[in-house]
């Protein structure tokens, strides 16, 4: 049963046990603390390296893919079809102006 009368005070000795109690609370609070920070940073660490790990190679792998896509590019001679196109813009464009300044001509010579 709890009274309402003011208790003794301490004693030097019982204020510093008393003291270092709460100290000790304190520090163990603080080191639980800090284990429980390390355990989840851990964790994090451990996903990052994972994720590290996983980037390196998808890097690999496209360098990889780069390198064969220009291989294949300075590899790669030109085709029939292509020297065909090439052949005709060089005649088509000519074409193109001769045929322009006729219809000009005809144009005019219709006024």
């Amino acid at each position: 049963m709890m009274t309402d009368e003011p208790s003794p005070p301490m004693k030097p000795q019982e204020t510093i046990i008393f003291m270092l109690g709460e100290l000790k609370g304190s520090v163990s609070s603080l080191q639980t603390s800090v284990e429980n920070s390390n355990q989840a940073q851990a964790v994090i660490n451990q996903q990052n390296e994972a994720d590290h790990e996983k980037f390196r190679t998808d890097i690999g792998q496209l360098n990889t893919d780069v390198a064969v896509l220009k291989d294949n590019r300075s590899s790669q001679r030109f085709t029939v079809s292509e020297r065909t196109q090439r052949w005709m813009v060089w005649l088509g464009v000519p074409a193109a102006v001769v045929s322009t300044i006729a219809l000009f001509i005809m144009i005019y010579n219709n006024k």
